[in-house]
């Protein structure tokens, strides 16, 4: 009998992905639980991780009695394909001469979902595939992504280590939360779990088009 707050992390005790805080009956708390991604010292995350899921009920009045409380969950994994297509037959790219880099410190979250401090997460791509000379597509995880945070996407040149392609991925995936639905941009962040970003590229890496998630934005020089 009594009240209770609710919390889950569905998916988190059937993936080795993770590792939470151990429980002790009689002692431990709720706000003792701790979720956080598994990684090694190189801090490089370039595996699929398992789905997870979070949802929380405030308060559930326990009458002693069978009963069903029922938890919304947002997803806090997140799939990201990112396609490279040249705009001009010139431009080339050669997958395997280049590293790939979500750059984030999501991987330790509180029992609310909150952030906890963390290492600079590498997120690294899963599956590289090249299509055509002027085509390649790379995949990329990572949990929770927060609008007041910046999360940096990169591509560098492996030999030279010049960063051909530098942004913040979260301006981009802002811009397609339409107008109308007043949704913060956290709030649409956390109810996405798909993206899918082509880049149009003609020389030096500049993006003259930018597709996400079927959203077109055209980049219009200033004397066009």
């Amino acid at each position: 009998l009594g009240k209770y707050m609710l919390m889950a992390w569905a998916g988190a005790g059937v993936s080795d992905s993770y590792s939470l805080t151990s429980f002790v009956p009689g002692s431990s708390k709720l706000t003792d639980i701790k979720l956080q991604l598994k990684r090694d010292a190189s801090c490089i995350i370039d595996r699929k991780i398992g789905d997870l899921w979070y949802g929380e009920i405030m308060e559930v009045t326990h009458t002693g009695a069978g009963q069903t409380a029922t938890i919304n969950l947002i997803r806090d994994t997140n799939n990201i394909r990112f396609v490279f297509q040249g705009a001009t037959p010139d431009w080339q790219i050669d997958a395997d001469a280049y590293t790939y880099q979500l750059v984030e410190s999501n991987g330790y979250l509180d029992y609310d979902n909150s952030l906890l401090d963390d290492d600079r997460l590498s997120y690294e791509p899963y599956y590289i595939k090249q299509g055509n000379e002027s085509l390649v597509t790379v995949e990329i995880n990572t949990l929770r992504l927060m609008a007041n945070m910046e999360t940096r996407f990169t591509v560098t040149h492996k030999t030279t280590g010049i960063k051909v392609f530098d942004i913040n991925l979260i301006d981009y995936l802002a811009m397609t939360n339409a107008e109308g639905k007043n949704l913060s941009t956290q709030e649409y962040l956390d109810r996405r779990s798909n993206y899918h970003i082509i880049f149009f590229l003609s020389e030096s890496w500049l993006a003259v088009q930018i597709v996400v998630n079927g959203w077109v934005h055209r980049i219009q020089e200033e004397n066009q």
